[in-house]
């Protein structure tokens, strides 16, 4: 828990390299809404467990008004994350959080 979403979404992506360590850490955030309110986007790459090819993943955050962390995850190939990076922004830009 913490009132800062960079903070926040930092824990996130070293709780996610924690658990892989071919995880890159990201290079910097781009803002993004979700759910009407201000969050982070970040892309992150990967070696994929199941393929062993290079993937990226789109990581999209905000936080909640009790302060919890909001997170969606879109993972493509590397060499085809650009036809799906625009399908990752449309399904987060839908989201609705009642809270």
């Amino acid at each position: 828990e913490t009132h800062d979403v960079r903070t926040a979404t930092d824990d996130l992506v070293a709780s996610l390299a924690r658990a892989n360590p071919n995880l890159s850490r990201p290079s910097g955030y781009d803002r993004a809404k979700i759910g009407g309110r201000r969050g982070l986007h970040t892309v992150l790459s990967n070696v994929s467990d199941a393929t062993g090819q290079q993937e990226r993943i789109a990581v999209f955050t905000v936080l909640l008004r009790d302060a919890s962390l909001f997170y969606a995850l879109g993972v493509a190939p590397r060499d085809r994350f650009s036809d799906y990076e625009g399908t990752f922004r449309r399904v987060v830009g839908s989201i609705q959080i009642m809270d």
